[in-house]
C-alpha cells in the first residue's frame, strides 16, 4: 500500500484472504485496522506517525514484522 496517509479503524479487519501489506508514508493506521487477518504473515511499515491500539490483533498467521524508520506513537 502506498500513498494512503490515513488508514481508518478497522479499515481492513476480518480480511481473511490478506497475506502481505506494505506501508510506506502512511501517518496513520488506526485501531483494530487489520484485526483477524487471519491469512497475514507479512507486515513492512515505513515511516508510519502512528498504529492505533489493537492494528495487527489475533492475526494469527503472522510470521514477520519489519519498521524502517521511527513511529511516534504505538498504542
Amino acid at each position: 500500500m502506498n500513498g494512503f496517509l490515513n488508514i481508518g479503524n478497522k479499515a481492513f479487519n476480518y480480511c481473511t484472504n490478506l497475506e502481505t501489506v506494505n506501508f510506506r508514508q502512511t501517518k496513520i493506521i488506526g485501531e483494530q485496522a487489520f484485526a483477524y487477518c487471519s491469512s497475514l504473515n507479512n507486515i513492512i511499515i515505513t515511516r508510519a506517525a502512528s498504529i492505533g491500539k489493537l492494528a495487527f490483533a489475533y492475526c494469527s498467521s503472522l510470521e514477520n514484522v519489519l519498521i524502517d524508520g521511527e513511529i511516534s506513537t504505538l498504542n
